[in-house]
This record gives structure tokens, C-alpha cells and sequence, in this order.
């Protein structure tokens, strides 16, 4: 009987409050709103998160049953917001992605509504107290304390997961930007060093060709000159004509001096 109580009492407490959890896609130019019922003097909570999409920042607008801005938010990539109704109604809250042209966004929202820090607000709170009448003062307070802890745990789990799933996207785009300018680097390096490489390898193919073939071309080159020398079948870059050699009858030949025959005196 007293574990059928602590149940009870458990249930009792989740139901005091309740909440709204939704994750969403926000396309880029787009205006999403949400409505709630909400009575009056109720505690709010809303919280948002932007997981993945562009610079991870939405607009946001909460208004109540007349049109009376709660909360304006604009770029914000995640906030939380506190506030007690006023009048019973349908509460509304806009995201909006209109300053976006191409980037659509993951949203997440949290909408808690009521109090449920206590066991006694509200008649859900009464009836299930006055239902269970058998549970003594130590389990009520026990089955709060333990509502209370396991909803900051599910709060706690729900934003390292956010937080998990934003950090693995920022991997992913990272990851893909260094792919994409790695496979550009490696395309500039491909077509600078391809020609390169072409025009080196002609250059030695070249060189071990004039290498092989030099000693004739040698032998060619020191018998040109040799005529050159002589004077046979030269060309002058500045008398463009061919110079004969010269006869032999337009040699003339000096007298030899006889030093050995003495003079005659007259």
C-alpha cells in the first residue's frame, strides 16, 4: 500500500505541470508560430535553441491572448523566458527565419507550463493530495524532492543533447570545408606541377641527347674554323660574299739578296 501511495504521489507531481517539447525544420524566409491554452496566474517557462542552420540565431515573438508582446527577440540562438499569465487564453510564440535567404534552421522549443515545485497548486494538486490521504508527510515531501531532481535531470539530458547534436553538425561543416579546399589545393598542385614536370623532362631528354651526339659536332666545329683560318670559304656577317683564295701568279715574289757576292768598285 505505502509503494501504490509513493506512485501515486509521483504521478500526482508530474501531472501539476506540464510541458512542451518540439524540435522543428524553420525554412529560410519563413514565420512559424505555435499557440497554447493557458489559464490565468500561471507560471511559464520557455525555453528555445537553435541546433543547426546557418549562423544558429531565429527571431522570436511571444504574445499573449490580446496581442501584447511578452518577449521580442531577434538573432538570438538560444534564450529562456519566465513570466506568470495574466489573463486565461491562447498564447502565442513566432519564430521567424525571414532575415535568412538560403539557409533553413533546426529549432527546438520547450514550453512548461504550471508550477511543479509543489504538490498542492492547483486542483489536480488538491484532489490528488486528498486521493491519497494514507501517505504520510515524509513520503509527500520524498515523492516532491524526487519529481523535482528527476525534471532537472530531463532538463540536464535534454540540453546535452542539443548541445551533442550542434557540436556534431559544426564537425560535419568543418569537416566538409577542409575536404572541399584540400581537393582544390591538390587540383592547383596537379596542374603547376603536370607542365613542369613536362617541361623538365624535355630539357633533359635534350641535354642527354646533345651529350650523346658531341664529339662529331666537335670534330665539324674545329675543322670549320681551321678553313676559316686559311682564309678557304669564309663568310663575313659584314661582306656577304664568298672570299676566293688568291692565285698564284698575282703572288709576286721579292728578289733574293745575294749577301755572299762582294761589290766591284768602278
Amino acid at each position: 500500500m505505502t509503494r501504490l501511495s509513493v506512485i501515486a504521489t509521483l504521478a500526482a507531481a508530474f501531472a501539476v505541470s506540464r510541458a512542451i517539447e518540439l524540435t522543428f525544420e524553420l525554412p529560410d524566409n519563413a514565420n512559424q508560430c505555435f499557440y497554447e491554452e493557458i489559464k490565468s496566474g500561471e507560471d511559464v517557462l520557455f525555453e528555445f535553441q537553435v541546433v543547426t542552420g546557418g549562423q544558429y540565431d531565429v527571431d522570436l515573438t511571444v504574445e499573449d491572448p490580446h496581442g501584447k508582446i511578452l518577449y521580442k527577440g531577434q538573432k538570438k540562438q538560444y534564450d529562456s523566458i519566465n513570466f506568470k499569465t495574466d489573463s486565461p487564453g491562447e498564447y502565442k510564440a513566432c519564430f521567424s527565419n525571414e532575415f535568412s535567404t538560403f539557409s533553413h534552421k533546426v529549432v527546438y522549443m520547450d514550453w512548461q507550463i504550471g508550477d511543479g515545485n509543489s504538490l498542492h497548486s492547483g486542483p489536480k494538486g488538491a484532489a490528488a493530495v486528498a486521493a491519497h490521504a494514507q501517505a504520510t508527510s515524509t513520503l509527500d515531501t520524498l515523492a516532491t524532492s524526487i519529481g523535482d531532481k528527476l525534471r532537472v535531470v530531463d532538463d540536464y539530458q535534454t540540453h546535452h543533447r542539443l548541445r551533442e547534436a550542434t557540436g556534431r553538425k559544426r564537425a560535419e561543416e568543418l569537416n566538409e570545408r577542409v575536404l572541399i579546399w584540400s581537393l582544390g589545393q591538390t587540383a592547383i598542385v596537379v596542374v603547376i606541377g603536370v607542365p613542369s614536370s613536362l617541361v623538365l623532362l624535355g630539357q633533359a631528354v635534350e641535354i642527354r641527347r646533345i651529350l650523346r651526339g658531341g664529339g662529331g659536332r666537335r670534330k665539324e666545329v674545329r675543322s670549320s674554323s681551321s678553313l676559316d683560318l686559311m682564309g678557304f670559304h669564309t663568310r663575313s656577317p659584314v661582306f656577304p660574299f664568298e672570299i676566293s683564295p688568291p692565285s698564284p701568279q698575282s703572288i709576286s715574289h721579292p728578289r733574293p739578296i745575294d749577301y755572299c757576292r762582294p761589290e766591284i768598285d768602278n
